[in-house]
C-alpha cells in the first residue's frame, strides 16, 4: 500500500460515514507517518483497519465493510479496501487518542484519517501477539522506524 492508496481510503471512508474524521488503526496507520523509507514488509497489506471516530453499536463499521471493503466494487476497482473495525476491537496503550497522527491532503476531500502513531500501533501488535505482527514491530524496530 502506499500513502496515495490510505488516503482513498480515508476520503471513501468518510464518503461512507459522512463524517469529518476517520481513525485508522491496523498496520497501514504507518503510512500516517512522516517516514521516509519504510521497509517494504510492513506495506504489503491490501487492507486499511478504519474506525468511526464515535460507533457505539458497530453499525458504522459494518456500514464501511458493505461499501468499501473487501469484495465490493470498491475492492474490485482498486484492489485494496477497508476493514471497518469496532472500537475496543484494538487494544492500544492509554492516551494513544491524544497522539494520532492526521492525515489531510487535497486527495482526502476534507477527511482528516487520523493514524495511530508508530509506537502505539506496535504496542497493539504486541499484544496481539501473532507472528505476522511481531515480524512487523521488529522490521520497524530494525529499520529504526521505531524505538524500544
Amino acid at each position: 500500500m502506499k500513502r496515495e492508496e490510505l488516503e482513498d481510503i480515508i476520503r471513501a471512508a468518510g464518503d461512507v460515514l459522512q463524517e469529518p474524521e476517520v481513525i485508522i488503526v491496523g498496520s497501514q496507520a504507518i503510512l500516517g507517518a512522516s517516514y521516509e523509507g519504510l521497509p517494504k514488509d510492513v506495506m504489503l497489506s491490501i487492507e486499511v483497519d478504519v474506525m468511526a471516530t464515535y460507533d457505539p453499536d458497530g453499525s458504522k463499521a459494518l456500514r464501511l465493510n458493505g461499501a468499501i471493503g473487501e469484495f465490493t466494487r470498491f475492492d474490485d476497482t482498486y484492489g485494496y479496501y477497508a476493514e471497518g473495525v469496532e472500537d475496543g476491537l484494538c487494544r492500544f496503550p492509554e492516551g494513544w487518542r491524544q497522539r494520532l497522527l492526521r492525515v489531510e491532503s487535497p486527495a482526502t476531500n476534507g477527511v482528516a484519517g487520523l493514524c495511530v502513531e508508530p509506537h502505539d500501533l506496535c504496542a497493539s501488535k504486541l499484544l496481539a501477539g501473532r507472528d505476522k505482527d511481531l515480524k512487523y514491530v521488529a522490521s520497524l524496530l530494525r529499520s529504526g522506524h521505531v524505538k524500544v
